[in-house]
């Protein structure tokens, strides 16, 4: 759960200090994050399951999250960005990450 206005960077910074937690025993670990952005046959049932659709927003890592994590990740493009983000964040805490190919 995103804080009342956090900046992009302080929920990175979460998500990246509970992956810490979780693979702190682990020497090397490897994030896989889901293929958004990547055509494939599940775009149909994607769209069927998530009716919310949401304006893009352009964001940076210094930009504050002004909108709920379901409104800004709602729209496609959105996600896209905070993942490429979030990936680049992750990476450079020392993790490898990549992305799938599909969900």
């Amino acid at each position: 759960t995103w804080t009342k206005t956090p900046f992009v960077r302080e929920v990175l910074e979460v998500y990246s200090h509970s992956a810490k937690n979780l693979t702190s025993a682990i020497a090397s670990t490897t994030v896989v994050m889901d293929g958004y952005g990547i055509p494939c046959t599940k775009d149909h049932q994607r769209k069927k399951r998530s009716p919310l659709t949401g304006a893009e927003i352009q964001f940076t890592t210094e930009s504050q999250t002004l909108c709920t994590k379901s409104t800004l990740l709602a729209h496609l493009p959105n996600r896209e960005r905070f993942v490429d983000l979030l990936s680049h964040h992750l990476v450079r805490d020392g993790f490898s990450v990549r992305r799938s190919v599909a969900d």
